[in-house]
């Protein structure tokens, strides 16, 4: 099933491209090579903001249109693009972290044994996922650089500055693609590269999280209990500590829940519990529906 991310996506961009074949095939100023390869270059280069203006509106009609085009596309198509990116390389994703950090795990334990992945292995699985995004990353860049180098004739120093600053959608524009065979290139390249660099940041920021996360979670689990700590766990104040309140304790220190959360279904607990006696029955729960009907 194609998700409606990609379906959008692909709306946007052939609305981008009939608005700039009918608007813009005569009012593009800059290097110029074919109508077709142009408006729909010029799109890409609009729509994932690079912005390297070899080729740019120059009528009052386009201008208008290509500033609705970059604000809808500013807010609208970024969302898209990482939800369409997600579809197509999510599976073939998860099979490979699975498989790399399986096969790292076996070998570094000396076992044939296959293990599952745990809510433990977080953090070696966003460091797997880091790894694998960086490595596309950088293919892409070489698969650029490449392109830019041979099709374009760019030195290798002006195609590794023309590649980054692609990439990282900074798109200065003093050196771009000219050709019509670089920019049929261009236009799946650029689509593809942008998404993927800014997956890699995402990863980045989840890996430090998943590591800030787990140092905490040993740091809660494995230290010892205190007095102090079991006065906070007695949420009813019975001197008492069961095992809910306890586990409920824990998971407010890893931060798994808030404590607004807990108000939120303390009070709902309480609706729910018809004769206050700290226990829900099926009985109670009849009688306080029919008086306290949901809204």
């Amino acid at each position: 099933m194609i998700p409606k991310a990609f379906i959008y996506l692909v709306l946007y961009l052939m609305l981008g491209i009939f608005m700039s074949f009918s608007l813009l095939r005569d009012e593009l100023e800059g290097t110029t090579t074919t109508i077709i390869v142009d408006t729909l270059y010029f799109a890409i280069v609009t729509m994932t903001t690079v912005g390297y203006g070899d080729l740019v509106p120059k009528n009052t009609t386009a201008k208008l249109f290509t500033v609705c085009y970059v604000f809808l596309g500013f807010g609208f198509v970024g969302v898209l693009v990482s939800g369409a990116a997600n579809y197509l390389v999510e599976k073939q994703e998860k099979i490979l972290v699975q498989k790399l950090y399986l096969k790292h795990k076996q070998h570094k334990e000396g076992s044939s044994v296959t293990p599952v992945l745990t809510e433990d292995d977080d953090v070696a699985e966003a460091h797997w996922k880091l790894v694998l995004s960086g490595c596309l990353v950088i293919f892409l860049l070489g698969i650029g650089i490449l392109v830019l180098r041979y099709s374009e004739g760019l030195s290798f120093i002006n195609a590794f500055y023309c590649a980054c600053v692609t990439l990282t959608t900074l798109g200065y524009g003093d050196v771009s693609f000219r050709t019509v065979e670089g920019r049929l290139f261009a236009v799946f390249w650029i689509l593809l590269g942008t998404v993927c660099v800014a997956q890699l940041f995402l990863y980045l920021a989840e890996f430090q999280t998943k590591g800030r996360q787990h140092k905490l979670a040993h740091w809660a689990l494995t230290r010892p209990t205190t007095f102090s700590d079991l006065e906070a766990a007695d949420l009813d104040g019975d001197g008492i500590v069961n095992a809910a309140e306890f586990i409920l304790y824990k998971l407010k220190e890893l931060g798994k829940v808030d404590e607004a959360d807990i108000v939120d279904i303390a009070k709902e607990f309480c609706s729910l519990d018809y004769d206050q006696n700290g226990a829900l029955k099926i009985s109670n729960f009849h009688v306080s529906q029919a008086t306290n009907p949901p809204a």
